[in-house]
């Protein structure tokens, strides 16, 4: 009770070894983590109030910040839309109640 797990696929599906994020699995990310916190900061560092449940939030991945680079294109694509580590980690920061971040990769 009071803690929930939440799985995510780092998987680039244009290939290669290293892992990222899709712009549509952050946004999704983001609205489960809104859901779980009765205080946040929103992307300016302001402090937004809920009337959620705190909730302690526990991440699940196979790619961990130092393997999470990998921000290969679809062919035909000019740029990358892909969510890197920097990126990943600022969103998990505004969240004060994710409290681990379980992955492996290297091992």
């Amino acid at each position: 009770p009071g803690v929930v797990g939440v799985m995510l696929d780092s998987t680039n599906p244009n290939g290669g070894p290293d892992g990222s994020l899709d712009p549509a699995q952050l946004a999704w990310l983001e609205a489960e983590l809104v859901a779980l916190h009765g205080r946040y900061l929103d992307p300016d560092g302001r402090t937004v109030r809920t009337r959620n449940e705190d909730r302690l939030v526990v991440l699940f991945s196979h790619h961990n910040s130092r393997t999470f680079d990998n921000l290969a294109t679809a062919p035909g694509e000019a740029a990358s839309d892909r969510i890197g580590a920097r990126a990943f980690e600022a969103v998990l920061h505004r969240f004060p109640n994710v409290v681990l971040w379980v992955n492996g990769h290297t091992h």
